[in-house]
Order: C-alpha cells, then structure tokens, then sequence
C-alpha cells in the first residue's frame, strides 16, 4: 500500500497537470490568425480587392478622404468647386506636396493619375 504522503504527492500532481493543460487550451484559444495575399495590383484604377485597397492606402494620399459621417474632408486637395451641372470638378491642391523622391506635385501628375 502507498503512503497517505504518496497518495497525496500524486493526486496533487494529477491535478496540477491537468491545470496546466487547462491554461495551455486556454492561451491556444485565444491565438488569432489572419493571412492576407500580395496585392494584384496597386494601381487605384484597378485593383479594388481588399488586399490591393490595402497597400494603395499605405502607398497614395488621394485628393479628398471621407469621415465617419460620409462627409468629403480636404487631404491632397486644399478645396474644389463643382460645375453647376455637376460633371466637371477642379481640385485647387496643397502646395508643398511632394513624392517619394522630393519632386512636387503638379497639376499633371494628378491628371496622369
């Protein structure tokens, strides 16, 4: 027969393995995974996945940027006016805008994009 110390040494045991399995299934539920493709492209007139409008915001600022209310904010753009009936727009930009590389925006660059 094994002694009451025995038997108390291996029920303690017992229990703590099984406590700390408990918390090892509790940290691996708690593991969140996301993957995510490279973008197709990162051209705003064509890629509009999830994984191209992604790189597109970390790469380009564009000319107006909505807020939470719907409402157009000012970004690249200082202002703009619409035509009266509403299908030519002009964008007045920021100045001191510039690349990646120091040259400023133009009216061209924007136009060519």
């Amino acid at each position: 027969m094994l002694s009451r110390k025995v038997k108390i040494l291996a029920i303690s045991l017992f229990l703590m393995g099984i406590l700390v399995s408990l918390t090892g299934l509790c940290i691996a539920s708690s593991i969140v995974r996301y993957s995510s493709d490279w973008p197709p492209s990162i051209d705003p007139a064509v890629g509009s996945e999830v994984e191209s409008v992604t790189a597109q915001v970390n790469l380009f600022d564009p000319l107006i940027f909505p807020d939470t209310e719907g409402n157009f904010l000012p970004h690249v753009a200082k202002s703009w006016d619409v035509s009266s009936d509403g299908l030519a727009y002009t964008f007045y930009l920021r100045a001191g805008v510039k690349f990646h590389n120091g040259s400023e925006l133009t009216a061209e660059d924007v136009k060519f994009s």
